[in-house]
């Protein structure tokens, strides 16, 4: 079965475009705490699933040492996000693996209504989101 994912570009530092990121996630209900331990997780690129706590997220980030972290609605489901750079913008990848439509349309008017309300403010140009299938 294909994967859905959305793809967007947010221009900025990766500390603020993330905890922008984070903060639109939110309004739909979704956490980087995992509900079942508390703890936030990601993965390496070997695919271990590693776990740490709020407090060190932003360094990590800021750092390079972590490209991606898991998003949670509930113990057992969850957005997997990742991210890179390009140029002075960063592209995220949301994985819609195990989240039904009506929750995932409800993630895309999220942000496609922050792109629609910030498109000045944020110098947006050329494609900034996509939706694709893997």
């Amino acid at each position: 079965m294909m994967s859905a994912l959305y793809r967007l570009t947010v221009p900025g530092q990766i500390d603020l475009v993330f905890g922008l990121i984070a903060s639109l996630l939110r309004t739909v209900g979704l956490s980087l705490e995992n509900p079942g331990n508390g703890r936030i997780t990601s993965c390496t690129d070997e695919g271990e699933q590693i776990s740490f706590e709020e407090i060190s997220l932003q360094e990590k980030i800021g750092t390079g040492e972590i490209t991606n972290v898991q998003f949670w609605k509930s113990e057992e489901v969850d957005v997997f996000v990742a991210w890179s750079r390009n140029g002075s913008a960063y592209d995220f990848s949301l994985y819609l693996d195990g989240v039904d439509v009506e929750f995932s349309t409800n993630v895309a008017k999220v942000l496609i209504d922050f792109y629609l309300r910030k498109r000045r403010e944020i110098r947006l140009e050329g494609e900034v989101f996509s939706l694709l299938f893997e």
